[in-house]
């Protein structure tokens, strides 16, 4: 059985490539003799090998291994390592690589052996900082000239690059990292975010009605329900006009509408009132009405009504023509009162 192994030779090999993008080469030719207890080399045979590659020469954690059959000549063998299991880049990142031998059978071969470079491969260092073009190639592009000489210019100058969601990681980018006011509409494309990646755009809803009697008993001229997706504000507006018929004589007549969150009662701070005396002239009075009102709500449903009476109905007065408007936001700028305007 193969005791351990004594290393002959450890070559790396560099291709030039024919053309500048063409893919480096993640192989390794490395050269071996297993020999026995006696150190005599093993039979002619099929071996298993294991390589393994450390950053430190004893102990650690492997940062690759692979186990590759081999076949022995006079106990010499030949392998590309890689070939099986691809070498990571980032090992050639390392301060150093030790390589580390363990034969079928046997303990690993110790010490590891360090990997070195061929002189050459020096110069290849180059091709991570320059991307594979030399110094000429770099003092004759106009376009570095230019960004070289607008960062000299204003070193925070910001440099456009697109970024897609496919280079997003969900959860990277917090609120706190964008600040606000920094992306406006033309940074936007088009159609790029739909209504089902909003859950707290503003909205509106709006009602018409035609003509409403208005008696002594409480009544609903209209009414809008509105489902929130979150906490916010809602402004809700009612227009329309007031509408009596005035007979000689006719008494005196008033009539109220208001916003309210009940179908059976007013609120005073919005509402709009309508009178007439007894004494004026006989003839058609009309008036127009505006109530508005700004209500802090929660998510969910939400109901709201205009609702209005008369204190005569001799004959009733109406209301005409209401629009009742509501809308939504979910953001507030400023300190905002629950006023009517």
């Amino acid at each position: 059985m193969t005791k351990f192994m004594k290393s002959a030779l450890l070559v790396f090999v560099f291709i030039m490539a024919v053309t500048l993008h063409a893919a480096f080469p993640r192989l390794m030719n490395y050269q071996g003799r297993i020999d026995d207890a006696n150190g005599n080399p093993v039979a002619d045979a099929n071996y298993n090998v294991a390589f393994r590659l450390f950053n430190t020469s004893a102990a650690g954690t492997a940062l690759w291994t692979e186990t590759q059959p081999v076949t022995t000549v006079d106990g010499v063998f030949s392998v590309l390592l890689g070939s099986l299991d691809t070498i990571p880049e980032f090992i050639w990142y390392q301060d150093s690589a030790f390589l580390e031998i363990q034969p079928q059978g046997s303990d690993p071969v110790l010490p590891r052996s360090l990997i070195a470079v061929v002189p050459y491969s020096w110069r290849s260092r180059n091709s991570d900082l320059i991307g594979g073009l030399s110094a000429i190639d770099l003092e004759e592009s106009s376009e570095i000239q230019s960004a070289v000489a607008l960062h000299n210019a204003i070193p925070n100058a910001h440099h456009d690059k697109t970024i897609d969601a496919s280079e997003l990681i969900i959860g990277t980018l917090s609120e706190g990292r964008l600040p606000q006011g920094q992306i406006d509409s033309s940074e936007i494309e088009a159609e790029s975010i739909g209504s089902n990646r909003l859950s707290n755009e503003p909205g509106i809803a709006h009602t018409f009605t035609q003509t409403v009697l208005l008696t002594a008993t409480m009544s609903v001229i209209d009414s809008v329900v509105v489902t929130l997706p979150k906490g916010g504000w809602l402004l809700i507006q009612a227009n329309g006009n007031f509408f009596r018929d005035h007979p000689p004589n006719g008494g005196n007549s008033a009539a109220t509408v208001s916003l309210s969150g009940s179908r059976i009662s007013h609120t005073d701070t919005y509402s709009a009132r309508f009178s007439i005396i007894s004494s004026q002239p006989e003839g058609v009075y009309t008036e127009n009405f505006f109530v508005s009102q700004v209500l802090p709500v929660g998510p969910g449903v939400t109901k709201l009504y205009l609702v209005g009476d008369a204190a005569s109905t001799n004959p009733p007065p109406r209301v005409e023509r209401v629009h009742l408007n509501t809308m939504y936001f979910p953001t507030a700028y400023g300190n905002i009162d629950a006023l009517t305007y």
